[in-house]
């Protein structure tokens, strides 16, 4: 069977995608956060890093012209409330989102002040349309550069429709028409949109045939959107399971989730592909180590929440609905590309797990993680429902829905508290952008993972591409974000910097950068996520002698030989010369951690 998905790792990014309810609402007040609760897992998950700099697209020249003589969809009102539908944020300022009014269609918008005010970038899409439907948008956004947006007739049940696609290497300032010469039924989930890298994505869509069956169309494009192949489609793609998830970690190694109602007796399901969609394998999953009767006492289960981490390493979710009328989830983790699985409970909600190690479980009980899933933290209960965009441990954003009202919300500490934004509609994107500090070099000039030349490289600038600048030292150095999450990095770990000079180029609003002092090379810094107390001895219950804050760094001198970590804080941003131990549970390490000395108490 030949089969291709291109959707983002955590589906419910892409289902509420759609735009709905009004444009201002009051967001439901906030639940008091409850205590911590922790749930074991027996495997943590280690994992790459992802690559700061995307292989340059090779796109051929002939691409469809944008349609001529027809009226795009009107932008919307400069200084207007704007209703955000949905989110994804890259940095801690920019960022797109889909939202605008509801007819004649959608909005593509794009921050660079953290999500309060909103250019729009929309292609010209034509307003009009052959079916009696509005048009809605889905898209998939690498960086602040690069993004490709479906369109395609929401709420439309007349068989096979007109979708087409747009991409931009330039924030949206241009749009290309992609070549997508393929009518597709919609008539279940909107489409997905997936691209991992500036050459190679894919676009899935699934519709009901009825009688418990679904078709679905695969197409991908190796030319960054520019033509499109189709991989699947009907009737050879129909068939009794529903497709719950699809997630690639690269252009050849991804994964499918499912539920299959007719197919109980064979188990709960993942499907693997190695060669980038063309041919997939189905992996029968065992139950759970602590239930191995789970299976034959549920009426229904499903595999969902899939989250490719590296090669042959990922984590997704079995979700099972017991004959009483329960239901319950497990975390699935391999680490050897499903030969193997560590299951455990999972606190519920949608699975996002970053590469590092951090994750969420997003839903009405907000849960995250920083061991690849082995503990729990319970963050918050809000009385709303979310489309969740973390950029790292703390900085969040979320489309919160509760019944008809919407409102866009974000949060500085990892979710504790969330605070409303009205975002608003911004002049334009070029006068936007000149809000914002962007750095470039007009020759060859190396980055460095803090700020000193005798710290780790990071990479070279790439000559005459724009970064946003987002810190400086008193020293001259200038910390810039290299616009991927690194959701474990906080504060002044999450920039990369370069020394001023006559290579390097500031334009926009520079003077206002804060002036930070930047972690020295060569020491060992443990982060902390969530406050922590100092120990005199590596021992519970032993004497306090001072409380580390969520956010604080500090010099890791070593550790014990059951784990804790003595910490100097001395050398780091809290200003205390004080000595003592944390938990080794604290453990968030930057910097050359992995030869710790062992030394006692």
């Amino acid at each position: 069977m030949k089969i291709r998905h291109g959707l983002i790792p955590l589906l419910v990014f892409l289902l509420l995608t759609s735009a709905c309810g009004p444009a201002e609402t009051t967001l439901p007040p906030d639940t008091p956060s409850p205590t911590e609760q922790d749930i074991s897992i027996t495997e943590s998950v280690q994992t790459g890093t992802p690559s700061p700099t995307p292989p340059e697209p090779v796109r051929d020249s002939p691409t469809v012209p944008a349609p001529e003589n027809v009226t795009p969809i009107p932008p919307l009102t400069v200084g207007k409330p704007v209703t955000i539908t949905f989110i994804h944020m890259i940095t801690e300022l920019g960022g797109w989102a889909i939202g605008g009014d509801r007819d004649p269609g959608d909005h593509v918008l794009r921050t660079l002040d953290g999500g309060e005010t909103w250019a729009d970038v929309t292609p010209p899409e034509p307003s009009e349309s052959t079916v009696p439907a509005r048009k809605a948008a889905v898209g998939s956004f690498l960086n602040l550069d690069n993004a490709w947006v479906l369109f395609y007739p929401a709420e439309f049940y007349g068989g096979e429709a007109t979708v087409s696609i747009w991409w931009t290497e330039d924030g949206g300032t241009s749009w290309t028409r992609g070549q997508l010469d393929k009518r597709l039924e919609i008539n279940e989930s909107p489409p997905s949109v997936l691209f991992v890298d500036t050459q190679t994505g894919w676009v899935f869509v699934e519709s009901v045939v009825g009688l418990g069956h679904h078709l679905f169309y695969l197409l991908r494009s190796e030319t960054g959107g520019s033509h499109w192949e189709v991989l699947a489609e009907p009737p050879d793609s129909v068939t009794s399971c529903h497709h719950t998830g699809i997630a690639f970690l690269d252009e050849q190694q991804g994964w499918m989730t499912s539920q299959c109602p007719f197919e109980l007796a064979g188990g709960v399901f993942l499907e693997m592909t190695n060669n980038g969609g063309e041919t997939w394998e189905r992996l029968t999953l065992p139950p759970p180590t602590s239930d191995p009767n789970l299976f034959e006492q549920s009426s229904l289960c499903r595999t969902r929440s899939p989250n490719l981490l590296a090669q042959g390493r990922g984590t997704l979710i079995v979700t099972c609905h017991l004959t009483s009328g329960d239901t319950l989830d497990y975390a699935y983790s391999t680490g050897d590309n499903g030969s193997t699985w560590q299951t455990n409970a999972f606190p519920g909600g949608e699975l996002s797990m970053q590469p590092d190690g951090s994750g969420w479980a997003f839903g009405m009980g907000i849960y995250r993680t920083i061991d690849y899933g082995l503990t729990w933290e319970r963050v918050k209960i809000v009385s709303w429902e979310g489309q969740f965009s973390f950029i790292n441990y703390n900085r969040g954003w979320a489309v919160a829905r509760a019944g008809e009202e919407i409102a866009l919300v974000q949060t500085v500490d990892g979710g504790k508290t969330w605070q409303e934004i009205e975002p608003l509609v911004a002049p334009s994107a070029s006068t936007f952008q000149a809000e914002a500090c962007m750095l470039s070099s007009s020759s060859a000039v190396t980055a460095y993972t803090r700020p000193s030349l005798q710290a780790e490289p990071f990479s070279d600038l790439p000559v005459g591409e724009s970064l946003y600048a987002t810190a400086r030292t008193a020293d001259g150095w200038i910390g810039f974000d290299p616009g991927y999450p690194q959701a474990a990095n906080i504060g002044v770990f999450h920039h990369r910097w370069v020394q001023e000079g006559s290579a390097i180029d500031l334009e926009g609003d520079c003077d206002s950068l804060p002036i930070v002092v930047g972690p020295p090379p060569g020491i060992c810094f443990n982060m902390f996520m969530t406050n922590a107390p100092l120990l005199a001895d590596p021992l519970p219950g032993a004497d306090v002698l001072t409380l580390i804050s969520s956010a604080d760094y500090a010099m890791v001198v070593g550790k014990s030989v059951d784990g804790w970590l003595r910490i100097d804080l001395s050398v780091g941003n809290t200003g205390q010369n004080i000595e003592g131990w944390v938990e080794g549970v604290n453990a968030n390490f930057n910097g050359p951690c992995a030869d710790l000395p062992s030394i006692g108490s």
